[in-house]
Formats: C-alpha cells, structure tokens, sequence
C-alpha cells in the first residue's frame, strides 16, 4: 500500500461508518498500483473517496453509495439511473446521470467529473422537495427517481430497477404517479404510468 493510500484509509477511520471499507475492500483497492487505480476508476469500477479507492460493488447503503460518487459541481444534482443504483444498489450503468435547471435534453459531457468520465446531464424543472442530500452528495429522491426513470425507459434494465426501487421505497414510488403528466397526454406519460404500475405490482 502506497503512503497515500494508507494517510487515505487512516482519515477514512474518523468518517462516519458509512464510508468506512472493510478490510477486504481495503485489500482489494491497496492491491492495484496507482496508474491501475486511475483506469479502474475511469471505467467505474472504482470510486475515489479522497484518496481511498472503494470498489463499486462495496457499498451497502444508500449513503455508503453515494459517498462512493465523484463530487458533482454546483448545480448539478446525481439522477437518473445513477440515483437509482444510490436507492437500491443495484447494478449502475457504464456512465453518470444528473439533472440541472432546463435546457437541451440530453447533454453529454466528457472530463466534468475528471478525466475520461462521462456524465449525461438532463435538464429539467427540480423542486428542492425532490432533492436529498446524503453528506456531500445531492441525489433525486426515491419518489422524484421513480418518476424520472418511468419516463425515460430506453434499456430492459430500467424495469429492474424500477422493480427494485418499488420492492425498497415502495410508498415513494407510489407517489411517483401523481407526479407525472395529468390525463396520459402524452405517449411517454402513459408508458411511465404502466411502468410504476407494473413495478408496484410485482413488488406486493
């Protein structure tokens, strides 16, 4: 282990135990050299806390996870799929998701969150309520994610986290339906509403 790798670990000591690794983890991420650890964490497999390099898979709580998460710059706000991973731990997509005040769509921007890493920015109208902040992180909420992701199902891996979102904060996801376009004006609208539907059913 490099020295800066352990000054790492001792700081993680006096964090909350939501940040603290096991000693298997510690191991797995002391194991790989530094450039190693630069690749892993570009291709996601491991998240940089300062310093100590967490593996993906390591995080059991929704805090823990999005501890593990790059720190976002101000206004941008963890969404999407990744708040989804954050809810429930199921398994994150290759890239980041976030939301910020309305503009294009879909942005995509490349070296926001340092080099090599990607992160899909959706602009859309946010309501504080919507926003939880677990330590340094500000994520969707399980209510305002289920909505999100209803709405922008584009992968057969949506539906399974869907699913898990509604098995683990069932109640929010249930709230999730009022929030989305009255009357099924839209096609989208009624796809998302068939999804949480079918999501809170498979969950009783």
């Amino acid at each position: 282990m490099d020295q800066t790798e352990a000054n790492g670990l001792r700081a993680q000591g006096t964090r909350s135990s939501a940040h603290a690794l096991s000693p298997e983890c510690s191991a797995l991420a002391a194991f790989f050299s530094p450039e190693e650890r630069r690749r892993l964490t570009l291709d996601g497999l491991l998240n940089d806390l300062g310093g100590v390099h967490l593996p993906w898979f390591a995080a059991s709580t929704p805090r823990a996870r999005a501890a593990s998460l790059p720190k976002l710059p101000e206004p941008l706000v963890w969404a999407g799929r990744t708040a989804a991973w954050v809810w429930t731990g199921s398994r994150r997509r290759p890239f980041y998701e976030a939301m910020t005040a309305p503009g294009r769509r879909w942005d995509i921007r490349r070296d926001a969150l340092g080099a090599g890493v990607i992160c899909r920015i959706r602009h859309m109208r946010l309501q504080h309520s919507h926003v939880d902040a677990l330590d340094r992180a500000r994520v969707t909420g399980p209510t305002r994610t289920a909505r999100d992701l209803a709405m922008t199902l584009e992968h057969p891996d949506d539906c399974v986290l869907l699913a898990d979102l509604a098995a683990q904060h069932r109640r929010a996801v249930e709230r999730a339906l009022p929030l989305l376009p009255a009357g099924d004006q839209t096609q989208h609208s009624a796809q998302a509403r068939r999804a949480l539907q079918q999501a809170l059913a498979l969950s009783r």
